[in-house]
Parts: C-alpha cells; sequence; structure tokens
C-alpha cells in the first residue's frame, strides 16, 4: 500500500511537472495556411502514415516546428503533419509576385468589399497571407500610385507567383506542393491547362507542360525543367492556340492541303479546319492589311464585327485603345455570350483565328479571349478587354515584338478565306 501511495505521488509529481511545459509548447504555435486543396494531413511525418484527413486550401492551422520536409500542426482537435511545400507560414514566407491582369486591390476579401486601389497589369506584389480564393497582398506606393504602400486583398486568379532561387528547378510526374501549383496557374493563364490547379503533377500536367514545350520549341518531354520554367515565367507571349487538331513537335513554316493548313505555333505545328463555303461567304473578300492601315481605320470608340472563321459564330466589339494592337470589349452581353461560346463556354488566353469587319472592309486576324484590362464597355458583362493582333501588330510586351502564334493565326484567316 505504502508502495502504491509513492507510486501515485510519483505521477502525479510528473504531471505537474509536465503540464507547464505542454502549455508553453502550445503558445509557441504560429499561425499558418494550407495552400494546395486536399492537403494530406498524415498522423506521422511520413507519407506512408495514416492519414487523419485532407484540409482545404486556405484552411488555417497552428504549426510547431518542422522535421525534414514536414510541419507538425494542429487543426481543430486533428494533430499531424503536413508536407512544408503545402504550407504557407506568414511569419516566415512571402510570395514575391506580379498582377496578370489590372485587377482591384480590396479592404477585405471578397468582391462586395471596398476597393482600397487598383494596380496594373505587371504591377509587383508581396504576398503576405493565403486563404481560400484570395491572396492578402502588400504593395509598393510607388507601384500604386498611392501616397502610402498599400496591404490588402487579391483574387487569387489575377496573380502570378515568381520562381526564386530556393524553388525546385525541376518539377515531374507525381510530384506535389505550391511550386505545382504555381506552374500550373501559369499554364492555365497561357491556355495549355484546362482543369484546376490541384498541386499535384498528374498526366493532365505532364501533357500540358509538354504542350507549353512544343510552342516553346523545347523537347517535349512533359518534365518542367530549368529551361521550361525560365520561358514559362519569362516575360513572353508563349500561349496556346485554338486548334481543330492536335499539335506536334515539328518545324515552324506553314503549309497547307487537304481539309485544312498547319502552321507554326511557336516551334510546334497546329492544324486547322478550313471553314465551310457558307462561312466564308459570310465576310466576301478578305485583306491582309498591316497594322498600320487598320490602326488608322479603326480608330478608339468606333465598333466592328468579328467573324470566328472555323464556325461562322459573330459578334460585335468597341475599340478602346491606341496601342500596338487593339484592345477591345463585346458590345452586349449577347455578344459577351457568343465570345465565351467560342471558346467552349470559359475565357481563355488562347489564339483564334478570327475576320474583322471595320466599316464594311474585312480583314485577316487573330484574337484570345480572356477579359483583363480596362473595361471600355461594362454594359456588356464582360468584366475587361480582349486582344485583337493583326498583320504585323505587336505586343505590350518585348518593346512592341509581334506574338508568333497570333501572327501565324492572321495567315491563316487570311489563307482560309480565299
Amino acid at each position: 500500500m505504502k508502495n502504491l501511495k509513492y507510486a501515485f505521488l510519483a505521477i502525479l509529481t510528473s504531471i505537474i511537472v509536465l503540464i507547464p511545459a505542454f502549455a508553453f509548447a502550445d503558445s509557441k504555435f504560429v499561425e499558418g495556411s494550407i495552400d494546395v486543396n486536399d492537403t494530406p494531413l498524415y498522423l506521422r511525418a511520413d507519407i506512408t502514415s495514416p492519414v487523419v484527413c485532407n484540409l482545404p486550401e486556405g484552411t488555417k492551422v497552428g504549426v510547431y516546428d518542422v522535421q525534414g520536409d514536414f510541419a507538425r500542426i494542429i487543426y481543430g482537435n486533428y494533430r499531424g503533419y503536413v508536407n512544408r511545400d503545402m504550407l504557407f507560414v506568414p511569419s516566415e514566407d512571402s510570395y514575391e509576385a506580379s498582377a496578370y491582369s489590372n485587377v482591384n486591390v480590396r479592404r477585405s476579401p471578397g468582391t462586395y468589399s471596398d476597393v482600397l486601389v487598383q494596380i496594373k497589369e505587371n504591377t509587383p506584389v508581396e504576398i503576405l497571407d493565403v486563404l481560400s480564393d484570395w491572396y492578402e497582398v502588400k504593395i509598393l506606393a510607388k507601384d500604386c500610385d498611392s501616397d502610402a504602400d498599400v496591404t490588402g486583398f487579391v483574387s487569387k486568379e489575377f496573380i502570378k507567383i515568381m520562381q526564386t532561387n530556393q524553388q525546385t528547378s525541376l518539377l515531374k510526374l507525381g510530384m506535389s506542393g505550391s511550386q505545382i501549383k504555381t506552374m500550373q496557374k501559369e499554364l492555365k493563364v497561357r491556355g495549355f491547362l484546362s482543369s484546376g490547379a490541384t498541386g499535384y503533377y498528374g498526366p493532365a500536367t505532364k501533357q500540358a507542360v509538354a504542350d507549353f514545350q512544343v510552342a516553346a520549341d523545347l523537347s517535349p518531354d512533359g518534365i518542367a525543367g530549368a529551361d521550361t520554367l525560365e520561358l514559362l515565367y519569362g516575360d513572353n507571349d508563349i500561349k496556346a492556340v485554338v486548334s481543330s487538331g492536335s499539335s506536334s513537335s515539328g518545324s515552324s513554316s506553314s503549309s497547307s492541303g487537304g481539309t485544312g493548313v498547319t502552321v507554326g505555333n511557336g516551334g510546334g505545328r497546329i492544324h486547322f479546319s478550313y471553314p465551310s463555303t457558307a462561312v466564308r461567304a459570310l465576310v466576301g473578300t478578305v485583306y491582309l492589311s498591316n497594322w498600320d492601315t487598320i490602326n488608322a481605320k479603326w480608330p478608339k470608340g468606333k465598333t466592328a464585327t468579328v467573324t470566328v472563321c472555323a464556325t461562322g459564330a459573330q459578334f460585335n466589339v468597341i475599340r478602346g485603345n491606341t496601342t500596338a494592337h487593339a484592345d477591345v470589349t463585346p458590345c452586349t452581353t449577347t455578344d459577351t455570350a457568343t465570345l465565351k461560346a467560342v471558346y467552349g463556354g470559359k475565357w481563355s488566353w488562347a489564339r483564334c483565328p478570327i475576320w474583322v469587319t471595320i466599316g464594311g472592309t474585312t480583314y485577316a486576324a487573330s484574337m484570345n479571349g480572356y477579359p483583363h484590362g480596362d473595361d471600355y464597355c461594362p454594359s456588356s458583362g464582360f468584366g475587361g478587354q480582349f486582344c485583337i493582333h493583326f498583320y504585323k501588330s505587336g505586343g505590350h510586351a518585348n518593346g512592341g515584338a509581334e506574338d508568333a502564334d497570333h501572327q501565324a493565326a492572321v495567315a491563316f484567316a487570311y489563307n482560309a478565306a480565299q
């Protein structure tokens, strides 16, 4: 009995000693956010360990420490380990990023919130925290025409995270993490990936990388090495092209025959089907006029009719700028719906051969279909502008250099009308 009493006292003393230690450990955790959707919470710091649960993107967790590639966390009543690459810790992490297009910075994470400032395309931002569909960002005063630095919230779809020297330079099938998700977002913006940015490098991502490599004149092995990532995150205009066929590696020359034409796509080749006789009859004679001629005939504020070469779909647009090519907005909600249907019901940067009729004369052209920048007709519901390129028109980047993919689509639009 005496021995049992001493044993009980020893256990009680141990508990009393340990309680402050546990309390101190609990007080040391820092807040973090899950950065990749469906991130597994493992029982131990091992991917072969049982999975406690899967955490949605933007989930707030308490982070205790890092053990190798894993972070020990607490989420509600759950404790376990997640891959450190899938976790954003504001006290330790920050992402250098930039805006894909003109975008509003809001006071709170939601479209209902007040707009603090609008930043322009390519404006540098610092990501301070990760939420479900939003980033908390900081923009320096000099970069946003403000008297002071601005901290607010921006929708994730408009932000491009930069590569850093600390990140892996070889991404491939089977890998997962925030670097994969960042790469997937860039592939989506460029029109090569249609599925979601999940953070997992699956077969769809491998194919998207291979398609990008074809367009970039690289060996299409589907592995994102240093050369691929440098071009993917670089200041260039390598985009997917709308196609009725498939791409394969080859030269960038143009050729025709059979039912369509194969045109260069930044080093690869894309096949477009010729329009039917009925579609060609919609526009009559089509001219391959250079940009200077088009620019003079299509002033700001004037409308034009767009005809999609492959299908004959037509809609009207209004021009809003006077720069290197035509930035335009659909005129009505019906025009916006027609444009969206061209891209299968969702917006895309992919190139599409078109004919543009201005003042009764029709010209060969190429468009993308993604809302960005200024909105020249808010009542149409498009929410921005999209680009139309003509023969010898340039881009906004790279000193106004021509975009090879747009020019290939322009050439196709002209040849298809003959």
